[in-house]
């Protein structure tokens, strides 16, 4: 009897331990990612989630990119190139293109939204209507982005150290010195 009775206390104490172990050891879990709103399947509220037509007053992102920015002395100043949305959806800049001449030598300059006007000119043509002067314009910081960020930031990784970088290239060996 005591040659059954060892290998069953074995096996319960080694079943014991697995589920004591199994008890102390915090369960992984994966992180759980945003999701998004369902929207209705069938039934009476069929597309109550869907928007069928833009609501007046609002304006697409598409309609923005381009057009003319001009302070209220009339002066162009340059043009929509972005818009800028934060994490909470809301239009946080308007990025415009400034400076330059037919694109070459333009760079980004970004303005809260609150800061700009949608209007139209003398002629009927929808503009962005900033107050700011021209010479504020051409002293404001240019806007850069995540992606330009991120970019910059791997290109100094993988370039060697200023002090590595010397002006002239190493010797060859065995080079004759004059």
């Amino acid at each position: 009897m005591s040659r059954k009775l060892i290998p069953a206390v074995s096996a319960l104490a080694f079943v014991f331990s697995s589920a004591t172990l199994a008890q102390e050891q915090p369960a992984k879990t994966a992180p759980v990612a945003a999701q998004p709103v369902p929207l209705s399947q069938g039934g009476r509220d069929a597309g109550a989630n869907f928007i069928p037509v833009q609501a007046k007053g609002d304006v697409l992102v598409s309609e923005w990119q381009g057009l003319t920015v001009k302070n209220v002395a009339g002066d162009s100043l340059g043009s929509v190139k972005d818009v800028a949305i934060n994490g909470q959806g809301n239009v946080s800049a308007i990025v415009l293109g400034i400076g330059g001449f037919l694109g070459i030598g333009e760079r980004a300059v970004a303005v809260p939204f609150e800061a700009i006007q949608l209007t139209n000119d003398p002629d009927g043509k929808q503009v962005v209507l900033v107050r700011a002067t021209k010479a504020q314009f051409e002293s404001a910081p240019r806007y850069v982005t995540v992606k330009t960020q991120r970019s910059a930031e791997e290109s100094r990784k993988d370039s060697p150290p200023q002090s590595q970088r010397g002006t002239e290239p190493p010797p060859l060996p065995n080079a004759v010195k004059k």
